[in-house]
């Protein structure tokens, strides 16, 4: 062993932790150590222990120190460290009862950074560990199992102490392996509230306050303190689960345990042991286990977490029954992560009825929290995690590496590297609490299985209340009176738990241009990311990933989006993103470049958003608050937007495909170019709640010239709007255009598929208006609820339909209660309701099977069903005509050469009456247009009967009068050098007073 030795250890810190009393003699101590001079190298290849194979604690005043052998150094009082060393290594074992600091602390008193800290081996410390050097490398194992102490002298709250600390320049964690002090992965119980006493009020009966579904404890309600620390999560009474156990000892002894439990506790199941002494769960008598599932995100295989409270009854009546942590002693837990009691559960049931009269009997009771942290967050000095009393916190100033690294789960872990962090690929880091600071100097910046989205901890509360009491009985036994003792012993549960935990950051710093995040971040102070482009990924489970999504969950709504992403141009979230308050995404002033949304937002107060182009194929939430869009192109597919307040989008083009929408006031839609759903079967479900007495606004009609595939309709869009009770009236205002009873109002005008209009309450209304002298709102299928369908006296008009002068509503179909109401509907409100028989859309439309077997349509289903109308002139009503529609097949178009002179084709066909016919041809089949056939000079019907087409149209009407049959009609053409190719049109005319 190299190096020199000194009987004395003055391995103090200067200010820190060196009491003033004792300057004087300190500085004596630095001049003699100045005196003997500095090592240039302290090297151990042997075993050094203390007390043990030395006497004092070694004094080292050396440049270098190396320890390959073992080094180990117990009861003092302060950490070790040398003097003047500036580099440490470690390939050996180093332990201290309290810890070590690697530092380089002068003879002058002063502590500086160490040159370099490299541990390949291991180094355990008691509750304290620094290493501060310039380099760091610690491939090896840092132990800190901490102390047990008072964390808060104010409360007397108790802890598991230790800091681990690593701060240098460059910090090189690789494959190390990091415990901290408490870090076993397990939750601990404390003691929210507990006590131990007797009922002296003599008032309860176990007869009446132990029953099938309820249970009471013998402890006066009012003498606890407010939930959550009195019994009965969430109320009283207990709505409790009975389970009994009869044991017979003997002849004269009876012991009756039971257990009542109330679970408040989703995807946990419970069951109950009797006769559990010896399992190593505590005093035996009677144990509560509780089994919660969960997916290990990293194998994604399902795993299960335990939860075990045992209840010793006989400790729970003792008189000096003591309180540990707040639980009375009588009352242990357990937690594992595989199962610890392999015997049969007892079923549940109520099945033995107490010994009636009162009992005045001792009990223990206790409120207790599960916590995964050493010590809870409410018992340490101002509530601050940075308090919590086991900590490790890795600094680096220039490079932090931590793959493959193994840090295992201390109270609270501090990373910071804000110029390069190189990553964690493979580590394995749990922490319930953190801070983290990471940045890149190169732009890209992938943040992915840094921390684990939730742990298997148990967290959550149980509330147990103990008692036992014994009945003296008397039986007969043939001529003999036997005295019979009855052991009767309760334990009532309440519990509301969780298996697992989920990981917080308070403050969460991330420097790069580009930023990739596929952890789940739950951010409860302080958010500053200065990314243009974020991107939040998903994972697949079972590659190692410890979080499905990438998110970002604020839980502060002080936490504001556009302050802690200011250079924010370029969103894509395929995880999550959720706040508390109203978030702007973008400004008018600097709209994102692009948003783009697959996973899920979700922002309580509200969602404004300025971006360019806008992309939302996943959920989008905005609570109590309204979504407010402004893009130049917007598409929404296979996606929702939830709002409790308004929706609007100003949009150049908005494409909405499957898209669930649901504004709790009004939906405004401002598109300038193009609006639609890209067809009936990529209908989207929007519900409109008028809240606010706004409804439905389109304000200006979209119009995109050229090509004619890039129009605007929602043809396949359903549409439900609601107005308030009991006298309010939602105001709806349309720009679309007014086409008359036409087809084609229902062509590029923002035609509706379905709109349902409910009137909640007496006297709720619908008002229509608008934006221009003379608009319309065209819907397929119309349909009112509620109020929405009373009419006046007369029923002339429907009461709960405002329309304005200057608008009118089109349907094709019209609806109430199940039953078509078109007819009845049309000209109804001064001529403002509008029946279109002749369109047969998506949702007003049905097919007919006609007796030759074969299906037509689709036709307009309130026309089809009609006992009014003859569509097809032959005398019989349409509801009653098994054909009532003229279909192409039945008009029977024949073009034949005749040697009439001059030579000519006759161009013969079927029509009915009333119809109108049209004669087209052209020239040549790949010629795109048609051209009227207007050169006929007569045409001809019955027995050859010829009428004048003196004005030379293409068109004539059917010449048989109404109601008659179907009629052969002909015209005759001229035969040229230039070949014709013919088509005609039967146009039916709907024998109905319109």
């Amino acid at each position: 062993m190299n190096g020199m030795t000194h009987s004395i250890f003055p391995a103090r810190r200067l200010g820190r932790l060196m009491k003033w009393p004792r300057f004087c003699a300190l500085l004596g101590l630095l001049l003699a150590r100045a005196a003997l001079g500095t090592d240039a190298l302290y090297e151990n290849d042997a075993i050094i222990t203390y007390p043990g194979t030395v006497s004092y604690p070694p004094t080292i005043d050396a440049t270098n120190f190396v320890n390959t052998g073992t080094f180990s150094i117990n009861d003092i009082s302060q950490p070790y460290e040398t003097w003047n060393t500036i580099n440490y290594t470690n390939s050996g074992l180093m332990s201290s009862g309290v810890g070590f600091w690697f530092e380089t602390q002068t003879t002058s008193g002063s502590q500086l950074m160490a040159g370099s800290f490299y541990n390949a081996n291991e180094v355990d410390c008691g509750y304290d560990f620094v290493a501060w050097a310039t380099n760091i490398a610690n491939p090896g194992t840092v132990n800190m199992p901490g102390i047990f102490t008072t964390v808060n002298p104010g409360t007397g709250a108790t802890g598991v102490v230790g800091l681990m600390q690593f701060t240098g320049q460059n910090v090189d964690l690789s494959r190390s392996t990091l415990v901290s002090a408490g870090g076993q992965g397990f939750a601990q119980a404390v003691g929210l509230y507990g006590l131990t006493g007797a009922d002296t009020n003599s008032d309860w009966d176990a007869t009446i306050d132990l029953g099938p579904a309820s249970a009471y404890p013998s402890l006066p309600v009012s003498s606890l303190p407010p939930p959550p620390y009195g019994f009965g999560f969430p109320n009283l009474p207990l709505n409790t689960t009975p389970y009994f156990n009869f044991a017979a000892v003997g002849t004269n002894l009876n012991i009756i345990r039971t257990v009542f439990i109330q679970d408040a506790s989703p995807n946990v199941s419970y069951y109950v042991y009797f006769d559990t002494a010896n399992l190593g769960l505590g005093g035996g008598n009677v144990t509560v286990e509780w089994r919660g599932g969960y997916v290990d995100l990293a194998t994604g295989n399902p795993a299960t977490n335990y939860l075990y409270l045992n209840d010793n009854y006989i400790e729970s009546v003792a008189t000096n029954d003591a309180i540990f942590n707040g639980i009375p002693e009588n009352f242990t837990f357990t937690e594992s992560s595989t199962p610890q009691i392999f015997l049969a559960p007892t079923a549940p049931g109520f099945f033995y009825v107490f010994t009636p009269g009162f009992q005045t009997n001792r009990f223990a009771y206790v409120s207790a929290q599960l916590i995964a942290t050493s010590a809870g967050t409410n018992s340490i000095p101002n509530g601050a995690i940075t308090n919590l009393p086991s900590r490790i916190q890795i600094g680096a100033s220039n490079e932090l590496n931590l793959a493959l690294a193994q840090i295992i789960q201390p109270d609270y872990l501090s990373l910071q590297s804000p110029h390069q962090f190189d990553g964690n690929t493979g580590a394995q880091i749990a922490a319930p609490f953190s801070d983290l600071n990471l940045g890149v100097t190169n732009g890209y910046l992938a943040i992915t299985n840094l921390l684990p989205q939730s742990f298997p901890v148990w967290c959550g509360t149980v509330q147990a209340w103990s008692t036992r009491w014994l009945v003296m009985v008397t039986n007969i036994v043939g001529t003999n009176v036997v005295a019979v003792t009855n052991d009767y012993r309760v334990l009532l549960v309440a519990s509301q738990l969780t298996p697992t935990l989920a990981a917080q950051v308070q403050n969460l710093i991330l420097h790069g241009t580009n930023t990739i995040i596929s952890d789940a971040f739950n951010v409860m102070r302080t958010l500053s990311i200065d990314a243009q482009s974020l991107t939040l990924t998903t994972n697949a489970p079972g590659n190692g990933a410890t979080s499905p999504n990438g998110e970002l969950n604020l839980e502060s709504p002080n936490i504001l989006w556009p302050g802690s992403l200011p250079n924010l141009r370029w969103l894509t979230n395929n995880g999550a993103i959720s706040t508390l308050n109203l978030t702007y995404f973008g400004s008018s002033a600097l709209p994102y470049g692009a948003f783009v949304n697959r996973g899920g937002v979700t922002n309580l107060g509200g969602s404004t958003i300025w971006a360019q182009d806008f992309e939302n194929y996943g959920t989008f939430s905005s609570g109590s608050g309204s979504f407010i869009l402004q893009s130049l192109i917007t598409t929404l597919t296979n996606g929702s937007i939830i709002a409790g307040g308004n929706v609007s989008i100003t949009t150049g083009n908005l494409v909405a495909s499957n898209l669930v929408l649901q504004a709790g006031q009004s939906l405004t839609l401002q598109v300038t170019n193009q609006l639609t759903d890209t067809g009936v079967t990529n209908g989207n479900t929007w519900s409109v709640g008028g809240g606010s007495l706004v409804g439905l606004n389109l304000p200006i009609l979209p119009n995109l010239p050229g090509n004619p595939a890039n129009r605007s309709d929602l043809a396949g869009t359903t549409i439900f709007m609601t107005a308030p009770g009991p006298n309010k009236q939602v105001v709806s205002t349309w720009a679309a255009t007014n086409y008359g009873v036409s087809t084609a109002g229902y062509t590029n005008n923002v035609a509706i598929g379905r709109l349902f209009l409910d009137g909640l309450g007496t006297n709720s209304s619908f008002k229509f208006t608008g934006t221009g002298t003379s608009n319309a709102m065209y819907v397929d299928y119309l349909e009112l609820r509620d109020q929405a369908t009373n009419r006046d006296a007369s029923g002339s008009n429907f009461t709960a339909l405002a329309i304005s002068p200057n608008m009118v509503i089109y349907y094709a179909q019209a609806v109430i209660d199940g039953v078509s109401v078109a007819e009845k509907m049309n000209q109804k409100n001064s001529g403002h309701l509008r029946w279109v028989p002749q369109y047969a859309g998506y949702f007003s439309s049905t097919n007919i099977v006609y007796p030759n077997g074969t299906t037509n349509g689709p036709f307009n289903a309130a026309l089809a069903q009609s006992l009014d109308i003859d569509s097809n002139g032959n005398g019989t009503p349409n509801g009653s005509d098994p054909m009532p529609f003229f279909v192409s097949s039945q008009v029977n178009f024949t073009p034949t050469l005749t040697n009439r002179p001059p030579w000519s084709v006759r161009l013969e066909w079927t029509t009915i009456p009333l119809a109108t016919n049209y004669i087209y041809y052209r020239t040549n089949l790949l010629s795109p247009n048609w051209l009227p056939l207007t050169s006929f000079n007569n045409y001809y019907y019955s027995a050859n009967v010829a009428v004048t087409n003196s004005a030379h149209t293409n068109s004539f009407v059917s010449p048989q009068p109404y109601p008659s049959c179907a009629t052969n009609v002909w015209v005759f053409d001229v035969v040229t050098n230039v070949p014709h190719y013919y088509r005609v049109m039967v146009q039916p005319w709907l024998t109905y007073p319109f």
